[in-house]
């Protein structure tokens, strides 16, 4: 397949989508492994430093009919919106911050997942594990925004064998961890250290971490 299209950018003439459209539906109706396809095009430009990026990026959209339609965060307008989510997944050089699409899911509408008992997390995870071997032969880092830096998404991942690398979000709340010896005092052990301000952090308390 590589060929094929190699010699479609070739061709001096012009190739319009509808030839291209009515060249696959005669070919077969199997389904194509363009995910493993973009792959073989995007690793020879990607570097060992590598990662899988994991964006949901959504789509305004007002018909009543649009397949998946609901209500989307949207980063741009700070809130829910009515429209559709393309869920996409691409593979990422960290030195030469170059980025190649492997595969766009369109993410199921709010109220299915909900009528079937599943969230948003759930289908993001399903996602992921459905293109999981081909993520691990590519690398075992997945980047995210910081919307996914929940407990219920960093448990899921961790158990695909692969690690998230994401940022904390505003509201988050990191406490200082204490490691004091066991004393002969009744009553739990006190464990935490108080809150961690960041812009007035203490060294000497991020010696300890624990992941709960």
């Amino acid at each position: 397949m590589i060929e094929i299209f190699m010699l479609y950018l070739s061709i001096p003439s012009r190739i319009n989508f509808l030839q291209v459209v009515t060249a696959v539906l005669e070919s077969n109706a199997s389904e194509h492994g363009f995910v493993s396809f973009n792959k073989a095009l995007s690793m020879p430009w990607i570097g060992k430093h590598n990662a899988i990026a994991f964006v949901p990026s959504f789509i305004h959209k007002s018909g009543k009919h649009t397949p998946e339609i609901g209500y989307f965060w949207s980063a741009f307008a700070g809130s829910a919106l009515r429209g559709i989510e393309i869920l996409g997944l691409s593979v990422i050089d960290a030195f030469t911050r170059l980025s190649f699409h492997l595969e766009a899911v369109l993410t199921t509408s709010p109220t299915c997942l909900h009528d079937n008992d599943l969230s948003l997390i759930d289908w993001y995870v399903a996602v992921i594990k459905k293109q999981i071997k081909l993520i691990l032969s590519i690398t075992k880092y997945v980047v995210a925004n910081a919307y996914f830096s929940k407990k219920n998404f960093v448990e899921k991942i961790i158990f695909c064998s692969l690690h998230l690398v994401s940022k904390l979000r505003n509201d988050a709340d990191l406490q200082y961890l204490l490691k004091k010896p066991k004393t002969c005092k009744r009553g739990r052990p006190e464990k935490y250290g108080g809150k961690i301000y960041f812009k007035k952090l203490n060294p000497d308390g991020l010696d300890n971490c624990e992941y709960c």
